[in-house]
């Protein structure tokens, strides 16, 4: 299995609760119509310190291939052109096998 982790800052963080309420609904929407993905879920961040993110974004996969063929599929790329690209300042992510 591959654990996929993308953690994001928004632009402007007054607009967090209305960004992860729009996030949650169409993220845990791919499972099952991307093959390979097992589990997504989208991480509400405690602002612990000044440069804790915003947000997270968990998934698991089956294998490589399956994060492979998740990074080009088209409601990936749409849903990261309409709901994350648009909103988010920076971006860090993680991937690992377990």
């Amino acid at each position: 299995m591959i654990k996929h982790l993308v953690v994001w800052t928004l632009k402007a963080p007054e607009s967090k609760a209305t960004r992860l309420a729009s996030l949650r609904p169409r993220a845990e929407a791919l499972v099952g119509q991307i093959p390979g993905l097992r589990h997504i879920e989208v991480i509400d961040g405690l602002p612990l310190e000044p440069t804790s993110g915003d947000f997270a974004l968990y998934a698991e996969f089956d294998d490589l291939a399956a994060l492979d063929a998740y990074q080009k599929h088209p409601l990936h790329a749409a849903f990261g052109s309409e709901e994350i690209k648009p909103f988010v300042a920076s971006r860090q992510a993680i991937d690992w096998q377990a």
